[in-house]
C-alpha cells in the first residue's frame, strides 16, 4: 500500500504565509498610490477651472451665451472659501435677476482654500462679472453695487484638501485673470 501525499504543493501554513507577504506588500503601495491620487485630483480640479474660465469669457464676447433674443448675457462666477464648486449664473444685466448658467464641481474634498490679489481684504466671497458684448470684466469682493476691484493681473485662487499645504502638492494656487483687456 502507498503513502498518500499532498500533491497540491502548498501546506495550510505556507498558503497563510503567502496571503500575508501579499497583504503587506499591498499596504506599503497604498499610502503613495492614495497621495499621487490626490495630487492628480487637484491637477485635474485646476485643469477644469482653467479651462471654464477661458470658456466663460469666450462665450460672453463671441455672443454664444444669451438670454433674450439678440441680447447677450452678463456672466457671473461666483466664488466663496470653503466651498467644493464654483457657479456661473448668468443675467440680462447687473441689477437684473440671474439664472443658473452651469455648476463646476471639485473633485471629491477638493475646496476653495484662499484668495490673494488685488484688494481682497479678508473677503470670504468673490463675484466676478463678464459683461457684453466685449467681455469687459470686474471683480467684486461684496454686494454688487458696491465699487468693483478692478486690477489687471486678476486674483490667485488656492484650491486643494483641507489642511493641505502647496508643498505637499494636495494644494495649487491658480491665476483667475481676465482674458480681454477693459
Amino acid at each position: 500500500m502507498k503513502n498518500s501525499q499532498n500533491t497540491s504543493g502548498f501546506t495550510l501554513m505556507e498558503m497563510i504565509i503567502v496571503i500575508t507577504i501579499i497583504g503587506i506588500l499591498m499596504s506599503i503601495v497604498t499610502l503613495p498610490y492614495n497621495y499621487y491620487m490626490d495630487r492628480s485630483r487637484v491637477e485635474r480640479t485646476i485643469d477644469s477651472i482653467a479651462q471654464e474660465w477661458m470658456l466663460a469669457h469666450n462665450n460672453v464676447r463671441n455672443g454664444v451665451l444669451t438670454v433674450a433674443k439678440d441680447h447677450n448675457a452678463y456672466l457671473f462666477v461666483e466664488l466663496e472659501k470653503g466651498k467644493d464648486g464654483i457657479t456661473l449664473w448668468s443675467s440680462t444685466g447687473w441689477d437684473s435677476p440671474r439664472t443658473l448658467y452651469k455648476t463646476i464641481s471639485f473633485d471629491r474634498n477638493i475646496q476653495i482654500q484662499d484668495f490673494s490679489g488685488i484688494s481682497l481684504g479678508t473677503a470670504t466671497g468673490i463675484t466676478y462679472e463678464i459683461m457684453p458684448p466685449y467681455g469687459k470684466w470686474a471683480f467684486f469682493t461684496g454686494a454688487l453695487d458696491q465699487n468693483p476691484t478692478f486690477g489687471s493681473t486678476g486674483i490667485t485662487m488656492t484650491i486643494g484638501y483641507m489642511g493641505a499645504s502647496e508643498e505637499s502638492g494636495r494644494a495649487r494656487k491658480i491665476l483667475l485673470r481676465p482674458y480681454y483687456d477693459n
